[in-house]
């Protein structure tokens, strides 16, 4: 994200990058070499919102952001010329705020194009099967653009259907 910043700041924006704090690590070192380095670049830290400790990481990238939208929104109000709203791929939750301050909200997606197409394509092979990956095993699948990928071979928290 602070890449893509620069290069709004290029074009006379400024930018802040909202972080959505799960622990007390946040970073604030960086932050601060970040902003020293680059003025319009600005940085807020959300409050931690409770999250189980012995959550999984895959469950704690997928709820923490729709649990802050609430802390989000309230900051973003106060900001006089919020223009829009640049998302990591996985606060796609947050779209709901965008939505609710009638913002342009767009997905900043950091990965490859085969990533993308079975990210894209994932939900309609969801709905056409009711087996998980798990229990398919050697099985190819097939994604629009991209190369055949055994089932055993997706990102685990795609295995288990449930």
């Amino acid at each position: 994200m602070v890449e893509l910043a620069k290069l709004f700041i290029r074009d006379g924006f400024s930018v802040t990058i909202v972080i959505i704090d799960k622990s007390e690590k946040t970073g604030s070192e960086l932050f601060s070499r970040i902003s020293s380095a680059n003025p319009s670049i600005y940085f807020h830290i959300l409050p931690p919102v409770p999250i189980p400790s012995d959550a999984p990481m895959i469950d704690i990238m997928l709820t923490a952001p729709r649990l802050q939208n609430p802390n989000l929104l309230s900051y973003l109000v106060t900001l006089s010329s919020l223009r829009a709203i640049i998302l990591d791929f996985f606060c796609t939750d947050v779209l709901d705020v965008a939505n609710e301050l009638r913002i342009p909200s767009y997905i900043f997606y950091t990965s490859s194009a085969y990533g993308l197409s079975i990210g894209l394509y994932f939900p309609f092979f969801h709905s056409t099967t009711t087996a998980s990956l798990k229990d398919m095993e050697e099985i190819p699948l097939q994604f629009p653009g991209a190369s055949s990928i055994v089932a055993l071979d997706m990102p685990e928290p795609m295995l288990d259907r449930d």
